[in-house]
C-alpha cells in the first residue's frame, strides 16, 4: 500500500462516524453501547456486557458474540472500538505549520526514537490544541500506532460481524464521552482517571481538545490482584476470586449509597493500592502543570472498574485536595422508553464504550 493511501486509510479510522456501536475489548469483559440521535440530541439506546477476554476467545466463542450483537446492532454494522496495542504511543507535541501531509510525516519522524517497528509501518494521527499554540508553531496531541494494530483490529471489528469505521485511543474516546455530558469546558482542567482492569490512565482535557495523558504505573485491578496475592500468599486465581468479591460488594453499596466496610486485613491492602494511585495521580498533575506552566488542575472524574476500590474516591478527594467524582458515562443522557437498566449499578464501567460510540 502506497504512503498516501495508508495515511488515507487510516485518518477515515481516525473520523468520527454517525450511527456505529461502540466497543471496549479492555480485560475480561467486552462492553458495548449504542446510542441514537433524537432532534439532535444523543439518546442512549442500548448498553451491555458479555464476560469474555475476545482477544483470546475460541472461533466458537466469537461466533456467539457476533450473533448476539446482531440483535443490538440491528441495520447497522459500523462499530467504533478504543485502541489498545503495544505499539500505541500519544504524546503532545509542537510543530511548525505545514501543510496537511508534512505533518504527518512529522508526527511520525518524532515518533520514530519511541517505536519498535520501522516508521514506514507506523500510522499517526493527531488532535490540535489551539489554545497553546503560538504563531508559526502548532500545539497538539499526536498518536499512532503500527499498522498491524489498524489490522488487527479490523479483524477484531470482522469477527464480531461488524465494520470498523473508527479505531481511536482511550484519551479520545474519554474526551468523547465527557463532552457529551457537558462537563467540559475551555476554563478549566478536568482529569479523566480512569481504572481499568488491566490498564490506568490519566488524562487532561478541556473542551476543546486533550491535552495531556499517561498511563499510571501498579494502578489497574490486575495490580491490585497482585499485590493480594504477594501479601496473603494465595495463587492468582484466589486473588482474583478475593478481589472480584470486594468489587461486587463495593459496587452494590456505591449503588445503594451505603457504606462498604472491610477487615482490617484488607482493609490495609487496599489502602497501600490507594495510596499508590494517589502517588502516581499527584506525579501526573504536576507533570501536566509544569509542562502548560499552571498552578492547578480543577476536577478529577474517575471512571473504570476502579471506582469500586472502596475508599478510593473519598482518599484521592482528601490527599489530593480537588474536588473528585465518580463518572456516570450516561448521567446526562436520556434513554429510550422502556429501556432495560439492569445493569445500573455498572454504569461507572461503560465510559470508554460510551465514548467510542458517540458520533
Amino acid at each position: 500500500m502506497k504512503l498516501e493511501e495508508s495515511i488515507s486509510k487510516i485518518k477515515k479510522l481516525l473520523t468520527r462516524s454517525p450511527d456505529r456501536i461502540g466497543i471496549d475489548l479492555e480485560g475480561g469483559t467486552l462492553k458495548y453501547v449504542k446510542f441514537s440521535r433524537h432532534a439532535g440530541s444523543l439518546v442512549l439506546e442500548a448498553y451491555g456486557l458479555i464476560d469474555i477476554n475476545f482477544k483470546e476467545a475460541s472461533d466458537e466463542e466469537k461466533e456467539q458474540v457476533k450473533l448476539f450483537l446482531k440483535e443490538i446492532c440491528g441495520k447497522s454494522k459500523s462499530c467504533g472500538i478504543a485502541l489498545e496495542h503495544d505499539s500505541l504511543r500519544v504524546r503532545r507535541m509542537s510543530l511548525a505549520d505545514m501543510p496537511d501531509f508534512d505533518l504527518q510525516e512529522a508526527i511520525r519522524w518524532n515518533f520514530r526514537e519511541h517505536i519498535e517497528c520501522s516508521i514506514d509501518d507506523y500510522q499517526v494521527g493527531h488532535s490540535p490544541i489551539p489554545e497553546f499554540s503560538q504563531e508559526g508553531k502548532k500545539a497538539l496531541m499526536a498518536y499512532g500506532v503500527s499498522n498491524e494494530a489498524v489490522k488487527e483490529y479490523s479483524e477484531y471489528a470482522k469477527s464480531l460481524g461488524l465494520k470498523l469505521v473508527s479505531l481511536e485511543p482511550v484519551v479520545s474516546a474519554l474526551g468523547s464521552i465527557l463532552n457529551a455530558n457537558n462537563l467540559l469546558s475551555d476554563d478549566k482542567h478536568t482529569v479523566s482517571l480512569f481504572i481499568g482492569e488491566d490498564t490506568a490512565y490519566f488524562t487532561v482535557l478541556s473542551q476543546q481538545s486533550a491535552l495531556f495523558s499517561r498511563p499510571l504505573t501498579n494502578s489497574s485491578i490486575k495490580s491490585l490482584v497482585s499485590l493480594f496475592a504477594q501479601q496473603l500468599g494465595v495463587g492468582g486465581q484466589q486473588a482474583i476470586v478475593k478481589v472480584g468479591e470486594i468489587l461486587r460488594e463495593q459496587t452494590l453499596a456505591l449503588h445503594r449509597g451505603v457504606p462498604f466496610a472491610l477487615d482490617s486485613a484488607n482493609e490495609t491492602l487496599m489502602k497501600q493500592f490507594r495510596s499508590q494511585l494517589v502517588i502516581e495521580t499527584q506525579r501526573s498533575i504536576d507533570a501536566f502543570c509544569i509542562m502548560y506552566g499552571l498552578d492547578k488542575i480543577d476536577e478529577i472524574y474517575v471512571c473504570g472498574l476502579g471506582v469500586a476500590v472502596p475508599g478510593l474516591v473519598e482518599q484521592l478527594n482528601h490527599a489530593l485536595g480537588v474536588a473528585t467524582k465518580i463518572f456516570d458515562p450516561f448521567e446526562h443522557i436520556p434513554a429510550v422508553e422502556d429501556f432495560d437498566n439492569t445493569l445500573q449499578h455498572r454504569r461507572f464501567e461503560f465510559s470508554i464504550a460510551a465514548g467510542m460510540a458517540v458520533p
